[in-house]
């Protein structure tokens, strides 16, 4: 505890705050730089998806950070009322929306109202793509306890660090976007539904625990040995680097892995190297960008809305894509065209991409006003800031 504590007053983790806001840029570049074909899209998707990865290695490492005053009960009604309520605030709308608009031939058209509204608020994902990582980081706050507990024991320690990692490399990471294939409304149920979910959110639990644990891990290790990693930390960086740009290369021009169409092994070596990469550069570069005022105030200020930017980024894309603001599954418009390798499809990308992320710290910024302005001041459970 005394080691926590020095920690907090020497650092304040200002390069976790920059992390955080580099890892949610990294999952809005996800959903919206992966443009082109062939060789550029495989770079493109190298370079920018999976920034889940660093959002749940993120989570790990805060969790394991505040772990000296942890109380059960307190910290399930914290991510209650941080995570899942601003969640189901922010879905209910567009899933009510979605429900009674029935907009598509897709594999809910033929439910009744209730089936369809049911599958959007287990399933949010349906709307918005991107909230699948709720369903599945819900799960990981329920064995938070148990993670934190096998520190006590180091063989329950090592073990399920091991375990963890050997479930990350054999389960496959899988999409949202399969979920209802098949379905057929008239053989199932409300039952079935909500299973079908809950097997789904624990694979992908099976997938990204190690990164939760890694977190632990790291936020443990450098808890410890503070003066030791600082003086190794610009070694740290350029190894990882190396590596990093190494199996860049490797992936991209010798073994050329298709990523996009499945290669997420390639994906999962990507982000493990790039987390340090990113962590050591951001704690090397610490410093200075606290030193410059307006560099720090934006990354604390995105680190801030991460979250809520997380919740409606997803809807911002469906309209720009599609007009509408839930996604559309089967016969949407998709009016911004980026599969080939032309400088409009680039320009095109990068233009969404700004435009999501200014609009959705706009929208938030907005809303947290008139919810002040209403007396609201826990803001955080409406929209996630």
């Amino acid at each position: 505890m005394e080691k926590q504590e020095q920690l907090v007053k020497k650092n304040n983790l200002d390069y976790i705050d920059y992390f955080r806001a580099v890892a949610i840029i990294f999952i809005v570049a996800g959903h919206t730089l992966v443009w082109g074909r062939s060789t550029m899209l495989e770079f493109n998707t190298l370079l920018f998806a999976g920034g889940t990865y660093f959002f749940v290695f993120i989570a790990g490492f805060l969790f394991q950070y505040l772990s000296y005053k942890f109380e059960i009960k307190t910290y399930f009604k914290k991510k209650l009322i941080n995570v899942i309520c601003p969640f189901f605030v922010t879905l209910l709308p567009v899933a009510l929306l979605y429900t009674f608009q029935n907009p598509e031939n897709w594999a809910l058209t033929k439910a009744t109202t209730g089936m369809r509204l049911f599958s959007v608020l287990v399933g949010g994902y349906i709307v918005n793509g991107p909230v699948w990582f709720i369903g599945m980081i819900s799960i990981m706050f329920l064995f938070s306890p148990l993670f934190l507990y096998s520190w006590k024991n180091k063989k329950i320690h090592i073990t399920l660090l091991l375990s963890s990692l050997i479930l990350c490399l054999i389960v496959p990471r899988y999409s949202s976007i399969n979920m209802f294939l098949g379905f057929n409304p008239y053989e199932s149920s409300l039952l079935k539904i909500l299973w079908m979910n809950i097997a789904f959110y624990f694979k992908c639990f099976f997938k990204f625990a190690f990164f939760y644990l890694l977190g632990m891990e790291i936020c443990e290790y450098i808890s410890n040995n503070y003066a030791k990693i600082r003086a190794y930390l610009r070694t740290i960086f350029q190894i990882s680097l190396f590596l990093y740009i190494f199996h860049f290369i490797i992936h991209l021009f010798i073994i050329k892995i298709d990523v996009s169409g499945g290669g997420r092994f390639a994906e999962l070596i990507s982000k493990f190297i790039e987390t340090f990469v990113l962590l050591s550069g951001l704690m090397l570069a610490e410093e200075k960008i606290k030193n410059n005022k307006f560099l720090d105030k934006f990354m604390k200020f995105v680190a801030k809305y991460s979250f809520g930017i997380f919740f409606i980024h997803g809807y911002i894309i469906n309209y720009l894509h599609n007009h509408t603001l839930y996604w559309v599954h089967v016969g949407g418009a998709h009016i911004l065209f980026t599969g080939k390798n032309t400088l409009k499809c680039c320009l095109t990308s990068f233009g969404v991409f700004f435009t999501v992320l200014t609009t959705s710290l706009l929208v938030l910024w907005v809303l947290k006003i008139i919810l002040n302005k209403l007396g609201i001041k826990n803001t955080r459970m409406f929209i996630g800031v």
